[in-house]
């Protein structure tokens, strides 16, 4: 071999030595970047009649496992999920309460029947009246503040869905500008090493929002698809999501929310990993089976004390009586079947004139009025407001109005029932629950007894007495009495008494966030342990790398002391040759 051909070869040897020293420094100045992986200098070789030596080289991943990286986006995608949930029900679950410190609900049950067994031994005591009102308003209040808190995480959830969106887009137009950086990198013939890693860091947040498969094509090529359909080939593939500006109960999917649109298809229901699948879970989903779980508990609760309140009438008589529920016309068939007794009263409960309704003989609502108005030649007035309520009114100073239902029945109600006229509670469940309106302008209103059904009453009669607290004794019991329930959220038809029901509402929930908490802390384990494999492969150790350096050192040495004794035979050579 010429000296020139020495020459060519030691100094082949320094670029070489030099290009991987290069990579070496790379490694250790990015040995914390987040997402950084250890890169080596593959040198690419050349061979003459004489030698081979090095002639270039390419930077490279030190290693590369597509299935570890599909992995990991996936295990990325798990996480996500679960610990979306877990943080919503571990919310609503400490909003809610706990059966060891007593749920506000159950202790105003407690407080509501506690007041009813005075009341019924004290029927004339009005401070117990308004006790057991307040208390009603508390459960009220209770059942309403956790309904709108429900209804709030499931805005925030909403909200939030519309965030990830805009989070996903993102990904998604950052993951095609590093495919066109690839192309143009990797046409010049630079390494794509750097611009791979920052792929595969963008991959991880995408997959952290959503679920996705992805391949990377022969020319480099990122292909990102979600549910079997194009995220990200040859176009970005935005998606598009409104978020609705008000979130109540009866904002359900698909009419109450928007579709999450993907090139005019609707894929909500594709979604299926991600903290985008775990907000769409606990929106239409967790959140929705506990409203109706409280819907139900309310609905039980209304209609057990609606129920019997309606039977009664107070000591004091009402000298206007107006209907919670709404919606009737005059013309609406009346529908009903067997008696109703109306009568005036005095402020001692004496009846000062009645008379016994027979339903079957009113075709329509506006039958019925007419009647009343007839019976009580002016003394009452009977109407319709302007929202359907049934109006009753006392034209006579010092009477009032008292009902007793007899046998009436009209849809499976009695009259008064039907007609919401005695009732403690308004509303259609847990999320518009209230006091009737009546009994919080004045509890004492509240009914402790029934008007006399005896068939031989006549005027002159004391029809309600002051001392009679059976009615009072009746609702105490029905707090406490085993009721039907019907299948709510995640409960199945069951009979239990509302304490019980309130407490296993607790329980379940309890049980859930814990269930959540616990696949959140598995699949973030799962996570972190790919996570740490990959690290383990990918990572840069730096005692490594410094091990390497001093074998590049001593090459580079050794290739410098060659060039020296090269240089030192060609001065020889030069001077043998003058």
């Amino acid at each position: 071999m010429s000296l020139i051909g020495a020459l060519n070869n030691t100094f082949a040897g320094l670029k070489d030595t030099e290009a991987r020293l290069n990579v070496t420094s790379q490694n250790v100045t990015n040995a914390d970047k987040a997402g950084y992986t250890r890169k080596v200098y593959n040198s690419e070789y050349s061979t003459t009649d004489f030698s081979t030596i090095p002639s270039g080289g390419t930077i490279d991943a030190a290693f590369s496992d597509p299935y570890l990286q599909k992995a990991m986006i996936e295990d990325t995608s798990d996480a996500g999920k679960h610990t979306t949930v877990a943080t919503y029900l571990e919310e609503y679950a400490n909003n809610l309460g706990k059966i060891s410190s007593q749920s506000t609900i159950s202790s105003a049950i407690d407080g509501i029947a506690a007041a009813l067994d005075g009341l019924s031994v004290t029927p004339e005591d009005d401070s117990l009246k308004v006790q057991v009102v307040n208390e009603a308003e508390r459960v009220a209040y209770e059942l309403t503040s956790l309904s709108d808190n429900i209804q709030d995480l499931r805005a925030r959830a909403d909200q939030e869905i519309g965030n990830i969106v805009d989070e996903i887009n993102a990904s998604l137009q950052r993951l095609d500008e590093i495919n066109v950086q690839i192309t143009l990198t990797g046409s010049t013939g630079r390494s794509v090493a750097e611009l791979e890693d920052q792929r595969r860091t963008e991959l991880e947040k995408l997959a952290e929002n959503m679920d996705i498969n992805y391949f990377v094509d022969n020319n480099n090529q990122v292909n990102i698809y979600s549910g079997g359909r194009p995220l990200l080939d040859s176009a970005v593939h935005q998606l598009d999501y409104t978020a609705a500006s008000n979130v109540a109960g009866s904002t359900l999917y698909p009419a109450g929310f928007s579709p999450i649109d993907l090139n005019g298809t609707d894929i909500t229901t594709l979604i299926k990993g991600g903290e985008l699948a775990g907000l769409i879970d606990v929106r239409d989903s967790y959140l929705v089976e506990e409203q109706e779980k409280l819907d139900e508990f309310a609905t039980a609760l209304m209609d057990t004390m609606n129920a019997l309140l309606n039977e009664g009438a107070p000591y004091s008589a009402r000298t206007e009586i107006v209907g919670d529920e709404i919606g009737f016309a005059a013309a609406d068939p009346l529908g009903g079947t067997g008696f109703v007794r109306i009568a005036m009263t005095d402020t001692t409960g004496t009846v000062q004139s009645f008379t016994d309704f027979d339903l079957t003989a009113y075709a329509t609502v506006n039958d019925m009025i007419n009647a009343i108005n007839v019976a009580f030649g002016g003394d009452i007035t009977a109407s319709l407001d302007v929202d359907g309520r049934l109006n009753l009114v006392s034209n006579v100073a010092t009477q009032g109005i008292s009902l007793n239902q007899l046998d009436s029945d009209i849809g499976g109600e009695s009259f008064s029932m039907a007609f919401g006229l005695n009732g403690m509670f308004d509303g259609d469940g847990a999320e518009d629950i209230t006091v009737s309106s009546y009994l919080l302008a004045n509890a004492t209103h509240l009914a402790t007894s029934r008007l006399s059904s005896d068939p031989a009453l006549i005027v002159g009669d004391v029809g309600i007495s002051p001392g009679d607290g059976s009615l009072s004794k009746e609702l105490n019991e029905a707090l406490s009495s085993t009721l039907s329930f019907n299948a709510a959220g995640n409960f199945s038809a069951q009979s239990e008494t509302l304490d019980r029901y309130i407490d296993k509402l607790i329980s379940n929930i309890a049980v859930r966030a814990s269930n959540a908490a616990d696949a959140a802390e598995t699949s973030t384990l799962v996570l972190e342990q790919t996570k740490t494999t990959f690290q383990n492969l990918t990572g840069v150790n730096v005692d490594e790398e410094m091990t390497n350096l001093i074998d590049l050192e001593a090459k580079y040495a050794a290739s410098a002391r060659m060039m020296s004794t090269i240089q030192q035979m060609f001065d020889e050579l030069i001077n043998a040759v003058r």
